[in-house]
């Protein structure tokens, strides 16, 4: 994924500085060379934003935050083009095709990157999953139909009893005492819990006795259905909370979408 974004924006940025290039002469490209070492700025931006290691838990999250680094790193630079007496040198039109070509490209390159690479048995990180039943059964589905999303499940622990032996070829083992061993000897960081309704005594004991043995922890309690599209966590009293925004019955978004009714209807 790193290496996506980097094709992408110096892409990007070349193209741009070649098409200024293009239609000035005398234009000197040569300026643009030396601000290759603001590649690592985007990285670093990036990773902060939490676009690394890539894992995707919502495209229009991962848009949002790609569009919101992206264009502070831009300002970032027009900034030091300003405070450091070189924005003469440099063309705005430049940065602002840059910057517009860079919110095209490095979502388009990441997809991309993705769907080649997804099938591929290094891609993504392994996951251990908890659950019981039907509902450990379906995240393991929707990981193993979905592998851009960056986890592989590779092994499901139920305590509940399973009905089979294995889930589209992940092994199913009963109890979660050999989940650490497992862990361990497979080099597995992170873990999902499935969590059923009416197990939360369970669930917090089951998070307590792992905590050490793997560093991530992705819960997914049982509203498979509800599209993650609109819905954040909410802290409320120290009790999870899930809020669904219905954005078209706010002001401001009602009016922008019937402003852009009203515009496109012929």
């Amino acid at each position: 994924i790193v290496a996506a974004d980097l094709v992408a924006l110096t892409a990007s940025i070349m193209s741009t500085v070649l098409i200024r290039q293009f239609f000035n002469a005398d234009y000197e490209l040569s300026l643009y060379w030396r601000l290759w070492p603001v590649l690592g700025l985007f990285m670093v931006v990036y990773s902060m934003f939490g676009l690394y290691p890539g894992l995707v838990s919502s495209t229009v999250a991962e848009l949002r935050k790609l569009s919101s680094a992206t264009t502070l790193v831009f300002l970032v630079i027009g900034a030091l083009s300003f405070l450091l007496r070189d924005a003469n040198a440099y063309s705005r039109v430049v940065f602002l095709l840059g910057w517009i070509a860079s919110l095209f490209l490095v979502p388009t390159v990441r997809s991309l990157i993705r769907n080649s690479l997804a099938r591929a048995s290094w891609w993504g990180y392994p996951v251990i999953v908890f659950g019981s039943g039907e509902m450990a059964g379906k995240v393991v589905r929707k990981l193993l139909q979905n592998p851009e999303f960056g986890l592989r499940p590779a092994a499901v622990f139920d305590h509940h009893g399973f009905p089979t032996s294995s889930v589209d070829g992940v092994p199913v083992f009963r109890g979660f005492h050999g989940a650490a061993s497992a862990a361990t000897r497979l080099g597995i960081s992170r873990a999902i819990i499935a969590a059923p309704s009416g197990q939360i005594s369970e669930l917090l004991q089951l998070i307590e006795s792992h905590a050490n043995i793997v560093s991530h922890v992705l819960i997914i309690p049982d509203l498979i259905g509800l599209s993650s599209v609109g819905i954040e966590t909410r802290d409320i009293c120290r009790m999870l909370g899930f809020e669904l925004r219905r954005s078209l019955l706010l002001p401001g978004p009602r009016f922008a979408k019937r402003l852009i009714d009203l515009t496109l209807t012929p």
